[in-house]
């Protein structure tokens, strides 16, 4: 048995845990597993960035039992506030790493249910992994989840591509070459819940790295890393494993079901020997070469990337990307703001960029909670800060809020770029995806500024068209900038 712990990442689906482990519970039977670590990382309900629970607390609980009945010696490290995936698994791998300097890990989160052999299989894998550096991470899962038992047979010696981090091994010698690419990453999103998580560091380290604008969820963050690595993500062909999580931040049963998932065949490889034959150099060299093209298609439109806000760097007139996009009322013009999206969900930051023609005497905020009274609302604070305004800090009491931010001075910048902060409700429904899954609570009513010469309104219905404006300039502008 090769020495590495198994890692089980947790937070609130009970029903998907007791399924994995239960078939840890066999798996680690086995003669050659006995004895070996297992270790809960669960995650808790209350979220500092929301001020409230995320999440049911029974639900925790039921997880921390189910782990306790199933190994009633293992430890449990629990947290104190709700970390969000990324954190839970990096404390984890941290936990492997840093703390206890193992050569190497296996790590779940709750939505794999392994076939009795697969420690036998990772532990082939992994000895593969320690004696090539070429091979950061590993899986037994399957490279194809709807492969025949038969054609599995027939490759059983074979290995291909990772194409999920799911029931991974990875070893210490990659995590820490990988950690000097993913830690500012993790360390930007740290203070924001994870489904809030800001876009614009995530995008600058792409551009540094010759990269296009990609998505930003973790597991393609560091297979980002392992690819600028060099480094090779392998599976068995033959698969050991089976994913059950058909519903959940990226999934519903219908995606599950349309990709395959529930029709997943896994292999029995009875009392046979398991072994594999070793890649060769070219065929680590065709892995990591797929592996950076399948990630080079993970990109984020533009539509995207104006709704978090990457229009506005830099904040100033010359900016190409707000060249053409704008509307004007009377003496003020108005850019997109970033933090909107299509159909004016407000965002925890939003930032809101106008020019004036004359002198700014006082910008108000008028927002509303939506949908209007669902019963998780709750009054939240909200900031209003910017260039040359004063510093505004209220507590909502109502649904409906006007925030009125003084001018202090004049601005240091031909562009007004006010900021609003707020610590939206979460999302009155915690699962399926779209906008009932958004934690994000208001509507942006209307933007005012008042000038010498009177106010300035930009309304609801300014907007789809001014996001579409900003969206045809900043592809072009884009274009324009990779191309020089």
């Amino acid at each position: 048995m090769l020495p590495y712990p198994i890692l089980v990442v947790s937070y609130n689906r009970p029903q998907y845990l007791r399924q994995l482990l239960a078939s840890l519970q066999v798996a680690l039977d086995r003669p050659s597993q006995r004895g070996r670590s297992v270790v809960l990382f669960q995650d808790a309900a209350h979220s500092a960035y929301f001020g409230r629970d995320k999440t049911d607390r029974a639900l925790i609980e039921e997880c921390r039992d189910l782990f306790r009945d199933a190994f009633p010696t293992a430890p449990i490290v629990d947290a104190t506030d709700n970390l969000g995936i990324a954190a839970n698994i990096d404390r984890a791998e941290r936990y492997a790493f840093v703390e206890h300097d193992h050569a190497a890990a296996v790590v779940f989160e709750d939505d794999l249910v392994v076939a009795p052999r697969y420690f036998e299989v990772m532990d082939e894998l992994l000895t593969m992994a320690l004696d090539d550096e070429r091979i950061g991470m590993v899986a037994a899962y399957g490279s194809n989840a709807v492969a025949s038992v038969a054609g599995q047979g027939a490759a059983r010696r074979r290995l291909g591509r990772m194409h999920h981090n799911w029931g991974y091994g990875i070893t210490r010698r990659h995590w820490r070459e990988r950690d000097a690419l993913v830690r500012p990453y993790l360390e930007a999103i740290a203070p924001y819940d994870y489904m809030d998580r800001p876009y614009p560091p995530v995008l600058d380290f792409y551009r540094r790295h010759g990269l296009p604008a990609l998505a930003s969820n973790q597991d393609l963050f560091k297979n980002i890393a392992t690819s600028l690595l060099g480094r090779a993500r392998i599976s068995s062909v033959t698969v050991n494993a089976r994913y059950v999580g058909d519903q959940g931040e990226h999934f519903t049963p219908e995606m599950f079901a349309s990709i395959g998932f529930d029709r997943t065949n896994v292999f029995d490889y009875g009392d046979e020997a398991i072994a594999f034959d070793r890649p060769t150099d070219e065929q680590l060299a065709e892995i990591v070469q797929t592996e950076r093209k399948e990630l080079l298609k993970k990109r984020v439109d533009a539509a995207f990337q104006v709704s978090q806000g990457v229009h506005l760097d830099p904040p100033r007139a010359d900016n190409p990307y707000l060249a053409g996009a704008f509307v004007d009322r009377g003496d003020v013009r108005f850019h997109c703001p970033g933090g909107l999206y299509h159909d004016g969900w407000a965002k925890a930051r939003v930032r809101i960029p106008f020019s004036a023609a004359s002198a700014v005497k006082a910008v108000r905020i008028v927002g509303r909670v939506f949908p209007l009274g669902f019963p998780m609302w709750r009054p939240f604070p909200v900031t209003v800060e910017g260039v040359g305004l004063g510093r505004v800090h209220t507590i909502l009491a109502e649904p409906a809020f006007t925030v009125t931010a003084p001018v202090t001075g004049p601005a240091a910048h031909d562009i007004y770029l006010v900021d609003v902060r707020t610590r939206p409700v979460q999302s009155p429904n915690g699962l399926g995806l779209g906008p009932e899954r958004r934690p994000l609570a208001w509507h942006l009513a209307a933007i005012e500024v008042e000038t010498a010469s009177g106010t300035a309104r930009l309304l609801p219905g300014d907007l789809p068209g001014l996001f579409k404006a900003t969206e045809a300039g900043f592809t072009a502008a884009a274009a324009q900038l990779s191309a020089a």
